[in-house]
C-alpha cells in the first residue's frame, strides 16, 4: 500500500507485516518542536551562565535582541515563545529568578 505522509514523502507499507502504520508529523509541526526544545535550552544555559556570574546582564541582552528572528520564526506568538525561554531560564536560575528575569 502507497501512502503520502504530509511533508510528501512516498510511503510503501506491507499491510499485512505492519500492525501500525506510522503517523509522520507535518513539516511545520517538526520545525515548530525543534524551535520549542530549542528555546527551552536557551532558557536553561542562560539561567545557569547568569547565576553563576559566567555571562553578564548587557550580553544576555544583547543575546536575547539577536534572538529575535529565531523567536518569530514558529507559528507561535512572539510572547509564546518567550514565554518558553522564561520558565526554562526562571527553573535554572534559582532563588529570585522572576525578578532576575523581569528586570
Amino acid at each position: 500500500m502507497g501512502k503520502v505522509s504530509s511533508g510528501g514523502t512516498m510511503l510503501h507499507i506491507d499491510v499485512k507485516k505492519t500492525k501500525a502504520v506510522l503517523d509522520i508529523p507535518t513539516p511545520m509541526t517538526l520545525k515548530t518542536e525543534i524551535y520549542h526544545q530549542t528555546f527551552r535550552v536557551m532558557g536553561d544555559e542562560w539561567g545557569r551562565r547568569f547565576s553563576t556570574n559566567l555571562i553578564k546582564r548587557d550580553e544576555l541582552v544583547d543575546l536575547l535582541r539577536q534572538s529575535k528572528t529565531a523567536l518569530q520564526k514558529v507559528p507561535a506568538s512572539l510572547e509564546s515563545n518567550m514565554g518558553i525561554i522564561h520558565d526554562a531560564f526562571v527553573s535554572s536560575y534559582g532563588t529570585d529568578a522572576e525578578n532576575v528575569f523581569i528586570r
